[in-house]
């Protein structure tokens, strides 16, 4: 039967890789005819731009659109200056332990991992688990339908966030206010407690959630950009041949359209991204918008992004480096720490973070782990290739 297999196989290879071929040609085509027609002067050339930037950079379709890499404005010359997600993360499996990855990606490990060397997070009142008992800070396990309805209804605080464990892109983040005996989501709609039970319980994509306390902007950040939604700013780091942790990028995250998370997603969000000078603190001008566009104000206040000093600022930049030393068979990680009244703290790690691809200092910042790798070249030799 294998050998058959193999007998067919060998015929029917040489027949498929060019019906994948015309496939991919007439998908790419596809892509191209939502942004210009057929009929269009500059179909041909984006065609052809769409294929060479999958085949050669590693980029997907949907990735092509959303970071409007189709548009005819934009130079050859200023798309060389990105590098797709698949190509991020190849550069970072080499660079963190595959196994390792997990302290970051579920967030209630990395809530206690952090908490043990004294890194600030957002206090924790339970865990759910679907399939399991779960965990309060008051020592109980609830499984039942009555036991989380006590917990939910008599113990958790007048406003908490629910996020699954190992989400991410903001996905599924929501947040819960008391009101009228009952409650009510970030969209004002009322609900029961059953009903956040129940959106927990039948999420089959989610098997676990965290409850935690509703951070708060420092004061200097809502006069700043007028949301109340929690804003953060995203650290890089890196840990170098010698073993210093450093930062090479900080970004400030900002809340636009209403949303309740800061995540940029390509700029199709709404959300505005401000580049933070690592030595002072201080904002530069901010991007908008999948076409990158730069804004010197914030658009809601009217304030000047680049008078604005992120508070606390050597206090996060520590947090960083000494929460860097804790994960460090990670090399690179990307950091989201929210600037609240009571000082810097760490709302989530990330092993595999997106390359800014919007900002100016990408390629140094591509340059600098590039440089480590080369330098460190037997780093984890059993994951150091793709």
């Amino acid at each position: 039967m294998s050998n058959t297999a193999s007998v067919i196989g060998r015929f029917t290879r040489p027949l498929i890789r060019p019906v994948k071929s015309v496939w991919r040609w007439i998908e790419t085509g596809g892509t191209v005819t939502s942004v210009v027609p057929v009929c269009s002067r500059d179909f041909w050339k984006l065609l052809r731009r769409a294929r060479r930037l999958c085949k050669k950079e590693s980029f997907v379709l949907h990735e092509i659109k959303q970071m409007g890499l189709l548009d005819t404005e934009m130079t050859d010359k200023e798309i060389e200056g990105l590098i797709s997600n698949k190509n991020m993360v190849r550069i970072l499996r080499r660079l963190n332990p595959v196994p390792w990855a997990e302290v970051t990606h579920n967030k209630a490990v990395t809530q206690a991992f952090l908490e043990g060397g004294g890194i600030p997070n957002p206090r924790l009142y339970a865990i759910f688990c679907r399939d399991s008992s779960g965990w309060t800070s008051e020592g109980s396990h609830p499984r039942t339908c009555e036991q989380w309805r006590r917990f939910i209804d008599k113990s958790l605080p007048d406003e908490f966030i629910v996020k699954p464990t190992e989400g991410s892109l903001g996905e599924g983040v929501e947040l819960y206010r008391r009101r009228n005996g009952g409650f009510v989501d970030c969209a004002g709609d009322e609900c029961t407690w059953r009903d956040i039970h129940d959106s927990m319980a039948g999420d089959s994509d989610n098997d676990s959630y965290i409850i935690q306390e509703r951070l708060r902007n420092h004061a200097e950040l809502v006069r700043l950009s007028g949301a109340e939604s929690l804003q953060t700013v995203r650290f890089i780091s890196l840990i170098d041949s010698s073993g210093r942790p450093r930062i090479l990028q900080a970004l400030l995250k900002f809340v636009g359209n209403g949303n309740l998370t800061d995540n940029f997603e390509c700029g199709m969000t709404g959300n505005i991204e401000a580049l933070v000078d690592l030595e002072s603190g201080r904002l530069t001008p901010a991007v908008t918008g999948c076409s990158g566009k730069r804004l010197r104000e914030h658009p809601e206040t009217g304030r000047r992004f680049e008078d604005f000093k992120v508070p606390c600022w050597s206090d996060a930049c520590d947090i960083v480096l000494h929460g860097s030393k804790l994960l460090a068979p990670s090399r690179s990680l990307g950091w989201d720490i929210a600037i609240t009244p009571r000082g810097p703290v760490v709302v989530e790690t990330n092993t595999w973070w997106g390359p800014p691809n919007y900002h100016p200092n990408v390629d140094e910042l591509l340059e600098a782990l590039n440089a480590l790798e080369t330098a460190d070249a037997t780093l984890n030799p059993t994951v150091c290739r793709s």
